[in-house]
Parts: C-alpha cells; sequence; structure tokens
C-alpha cells in the first residue's frame, strides 16, 4: 500500500507534471481532443456546499463522506492533502463507489509539520464515469478544512477555456 511522503518543491513540480499527463490521458482516451488540466473546485468538482474547502462532520458523527459521480468527460487525480488550521482530522479514505478502497491514509502527522501538507507516494486516479467517495475521519464533529490536492482534467471551454499552447 502507497504511503505519505515529504517531498522538496522540485520533487513535486515532476510527479505533478506526470500525473497531470496522466489524468489528461484519461479524457483524451474518452475521444476528446483538446483537453484543460485544472486545479480541483470543492463545489464544482466535488459537490460540498461552496468553493471553499470545508467539509462538514454532524454532531455525534467522527466522519463525513465527500461522493460524486464523475461526468464522461472528466478525470481527477489527487496527490496529498492539506491541513491548514490543524484541525483534529485523522483519516482520509478514498473508495471506488461503496465498497472498493483504493487508498487510505493515515494524516494527522500533518499536525506535527511546520508546513502541513502530506503528499502521496502514489497518485488516487478516478476516471471518467466512475463513483469518487472520498471518507474523511476526525476525532470530533464539526468544520474541518480540509484541502485535496489534485488536478481535473476536462474539455476546454467546461468549465475554463484556460490558455492557448
Amino acid at each position: 500500500m502507497p504511503t505519505t511522503i515529504h517531498l522538496r518543491p522540485e520533487d513535486l513540480q515532476g510527479i505533478k507534471a506526470t500525473l497531470e499527463s496522466k489524468v489528461k490521458a484519461e479524457v483524451q482516451a474518452k475521444g476528446y481532443k483538446d483537453v484543460e488540466v485544472r486545479d480541483i473546485l470543492p463545489k464544482t468538482d466535488l459537490g460540498l456546499a461552496s468553493d471553499e474547502w470545508v467539509v462538514s462532520i454532524p454532531s455525534g458523527a467522527t466522519s463525513v463522506t465527500v461522493s460524486k459521480t464523475l461526468p464522461n468527460d472528466t478525470a481527477i487525480v489527487f496527490y496529498g492533502v492539506a491541513l491548514p488550521t490543524k484541525d483534529d482530522v485523522t483519516v482520509i479514505r478514498f473508495r471506488l463507489g461503496d465498497a472498493k478502497i483504493k487508498e487510505i491514509y493515515q494524516v494527522e502527522i500533518a499536525r506535527a509539520l511546520q508546513n502541513p501538507i502530506v503528499y502521496f507516494e502514489e497518485g488516487i486516479l478516478y476516471k471518467p464515469n466512475e463513483v469518487m467517495n472520498i471518507d474523511v475521519f476526525a476525532k470530533t464533529a464539526g468544520d474541518k478544512q480540509v484541502i485535496l490536492l489534485g488536478v481535473v482534467a476536462e474539455p476546454r471551454g467546461k468549465t475554463i477555456v484556460g490558455t492557448v499552447e
């Protein structure tokens, strides 16, 4: 099982470029030639209440699930998580549909870091039409700031026009 890793900025650039190519290829394989890669938007891409990186764990619970079926023309890859407020988030679990666990990461180490970002050893890819379920576990209920690092690939013009190459 892949683990979390600590990266230098120059290492991250290479890993991110590889993952961007991979996620772009998934959409191109569906017949879309002009594909844009962009940062994840919490509301647009994950169905959160707003484009702010906050998940709300209900009273009496210790987890919340972010669930979304990706459209036929969209793929997403995640490569890390940032916990800037150092909330009591403990685990992030990525599932394919309701049963298959793609990856699970213990992220409490982020609270001990000066720069509270945890990178994944391998990217977590969701292809077009896949059901993406992301579980966020914490010690207590309430609003938690959890920034999922990753990118989205989709046809140019769907969300943004992008830059001309």
